[in-house]
């Protein structure tokens, strides 16, 4: 109810220009007390509302008064562009279209201010294709999946992130899978660094199970691993 009225204050104002207390008290048939603390709880949400002394005076909503601003300010709606930015990239899912239509309408809102605003999505680029296609990666998830149920060490060719060279990961006992923002880890112990590391699926060139048995550490956790690194 008090939302309601709140809204019918601000369309009065809209239809009017300039309203007194004793004519917002009638309007909506409640005390002038009421009213007075709609208006103020109107301005604490960002509404711009300005009074005027006088026989003419009473209350009114400022010039560059905007409906989009009730809800979210310039700042908040560049972020919301930005992330629909985000959304566009995943051209096959079912938010690619709800998030252009948004994009679209985003703009025409800041642009009503700063036309410059809308530049952002001409300027931010969010690649979203993996390094591997997604059949490559199930495969690899299968082998992991399949060296661990019949405990067998994996071969890992492994290419760093952080230089060209080709690291050989040699034999890795895997412990685990995990998927964090969209990317695979295989975490396993591995022999050549005599640890239990952390293996991205997109940098591994080469993965096959061996015919050498392991056992597993029952002391090892993957949560707390995980969580430690």
């Amino acid at each position: 109810m008090k939302l309601q009225r709140l809204l019918m204050i601000i369309f009065y104002f809209k239809i009017r220009t300039t309203a007194t207390v004793a004519e917002l008290s009638k309007y909506l048939e409640v005390s002038k007390r009421t009213v007075c603390r709609d208006i103020e709880m109107l301005r604490t949400s960002g509404v711009d509302i300005e009074s005027s002394a006088g026989k003419t005076g009473g209350y009114k909503l400022s010039e560059d008064f905007s409906f989009d601003k009730i809800i979210f300010n310039e700042c908040e709606l560049s972020f919301m562009l930005l992330s629909t930015i985000f959304l566009k990239q995943f051209s096959n899912t079912g938010f690619a279209k709800e998030a252009d239509a948004l994009n679209n309408k985003i703009e025409k809102l800041l642009n009503k201010d700063n036309q410059s605003t809308s530049n952002v999505s001409g300027f931010l680029l969010i690649d979203t294709e993996p390094e591997l296609q997604q059949n490559d990666i199930n495969a690899i998830l299968r082998c992991v999946e399949n060296a661990y149920d019949n405990k067998l060490l994996l071969f890992i060719d492994y290419k760093s992130p952080f230089c060209n060279k080709l690291s050989t990961a040699n034999l890795v006992a895997p412990y685990g899978l995990v998927n964090k923002s969209g990317f695979w880890y295989i975490v396993g112990f591995c022999y050549e660094h005599k640890s239990y590391r952390t293996f991205n699926i997109s940098f591994i060139s080469n993965i096959y199970i061996t015919k050498e048995l392991f056992n597993k550490d029952k002391s090892f956790n993957l949560d707390i691993f995980w969580g430690s690194q």
